[in-house]
């Protein structure tokens, strides 16, 4: 019986720590990290279309081509561990600043946010957005990029 959310905090905490997540996630990683992400666990960064294709797009992933991240070389842009790894690697080395208390280093969930944000379609529901700003997404619109300067596709596409 759950007497308060300690021990719910708790139950989690255990989860996290021995890597238990049987019965409790569907489909694999992406469903676990969100979950982890959804609750605060913002070290934990679902990786989706969203995040490969700015990772690619802006070189981020090639910056760590056949470099080791925690026993693992990154070389595969399908592995969506090693985009994951790339992506916890970039927000160690290059992010310093922080949101709401947390470092942006150590929580790329919260960077992943921004980054589907950024990517995702615009959806439209009763004339307000409910998706993301669309520009990194399937039909980029690098001219509309504020990171156009620093992204490979960006720089190759805008003249």
């Amino acid at each position: 019986m759950v007497k308060d959310d300690s021990d719910i905090k708790k139950w989690i905490d255990d989860k996290i720590k021995n890597k238990n997540f049987k019965n409790i996630f569907g489909k694999g990683l992406k469903s676990k990290n969100i979950f982890l992400r959804d609750i605060g666990k913002f070290e934990f960064a679902p990786i989706d279309i969203h995040e490969k294709r700015f990772l690619i797009r802006t070189g981020i992933f090639q910056y760590y081509l056949g470099k080791e991240i925690d026993g693992t070389i990154i070389n595969d842009p399908f592995d969506d561990t090693q985009i994951e790894k790339a992506l916890k690697r970039f927000s160690e080395e290059f992010l310093t600043g922080e949101i709401e208390g947390y470092k942006l280093a150590d929580n790329p969930g919260i960077v992943d946010m921004f980054i589907w944000y950024h990517c995702a379609k615009k959806k439209e529901k009763n004339g307000k957005n409910i998706g993301g700003a669309g520009i990194c997404g399937k039909n980029p619109r690098c001219n509309e990029c504020p990171l156009k300067d620093a992204c490979l596709m960006g720089q190759n596409v805008v003249k």
